[in-house]
């Protein structure tokens, strides 16, 4: 049990190194927090007037906000973990509640929790990361630098995992048959902030991970890419240069803004990205 923080830059790996550890408590832990969740449930409904429900399958949860993950694991059977949406994760009311013995994926932390909205940290979102033990979660997250992430999540980890290099097997058909993806990892974020500091001497420990098979199948590598995809009616953009002068004689306002080089009080207090 803990908090995992994985760290890598785009396109690097990270997600699928999350995917592939989700596969791997399913196959080799999935059972037992099954088990060991429906205890834990059973002991909380002695005297309760509404007993909780009991799960059926193991509880794994993944932001299907932004990570789809569903893969095959017999004759037409397929595997999904649980649902999660971080904005409703935390402590309090109108949120969504964990499971006990429940194991958290969570892909680019730092949309949740970036280090430039310290100041408005959400308390309820944070208070998971205090007392994660108490209803024995294990929670891992993937985000491309420490420092965009919050004090109060990453502080909170137990351990880093900085990703150096994923490598692919492929067939003689081209396929990807297996991933591997080497690591170096630390018992806390303080550890890691200095060995990328220059302090080599800090403990860590070389690691790797596989996964047999392609790990593309398993999960969507472009999940955000809806994110990207223009509102409404808006179309995609196609406008060649010209200056903020030109684009006003030739463009609609709305257009014409686009080359205006002066900064848009939109582009900080309106926008939607974490970092």
């Amino acid at each position: 049990m803990g908090v995992t923080l994985i760290l890598a830059g785009a396109g690097e790996g990270k997600t699928g190194l999350l995917a592939a550890i989700l596969k791997k408590t399913k196959a080799e832990k999935g059972r037992e927090l099954l088990s060991q969740c429906r205890k834990e449930l059973e002991r909380l409904n002695v005297g309760r007037e509404i007993p909780y429900d009991l799960p059926e399958e193991p509880p794994i949860y993944v932001d299907g906000t932004s990570l789809k993950v569903k893969y095959k694991i017999g004759y037409n059977k397929w595997y999904e973990p649980f649902s999660i949406n971080p904005y409703y994760m935390g402590v309090g009311e109108d949120k969504e509640y964990i499971l006990p013995y429940g194991v958290v994926f969570i892909p680019e932390i730092q949309k949740y929790a970036p280090s430039r909205k310290s100041a408005n940290f959400p308390a309820a979102f944070g208070r998971i990361f205090e007392i994660w033990r108490h209803l024995h979660y294990d929670i891992y997250m993937d985000g491309h630098r420490g420092s965009f992430i919050d004090l109060k999540v990453r502080g909170m980890c137990t351990r880093v995992i900085d990703l150096l290099k994923q490598e692919h097997e492929y067939d003689d058909m081209g396929r990807i048959v297996k991933t591997t993806w080497y690591c170096r990892e630390f018992k806390n974020i303080e550890d890691y902030d200095k060995y990328t500091a220059g302090n080599l001497d800090v403990y860590n420990v070389e690691t790797t991970y596989e996964n047999e098979g392609d790990i593309f199948k398993d999960y969507d590598s472009f999940g955000c890419a809806e994110e990207l995809l223009p509102p409404g009616n808006a179309q995609f953009s196609m406008h060649k240069s010209m200056t903020y002068a030109e684009a006003k004689a030739k463009l609609p306002p709305e257009q014409a803004k686009f080359f205006n080089p002066v900064e848009p009080k939109s582009f900080r207090s309106g926008a939607k990205a974490a970092a």
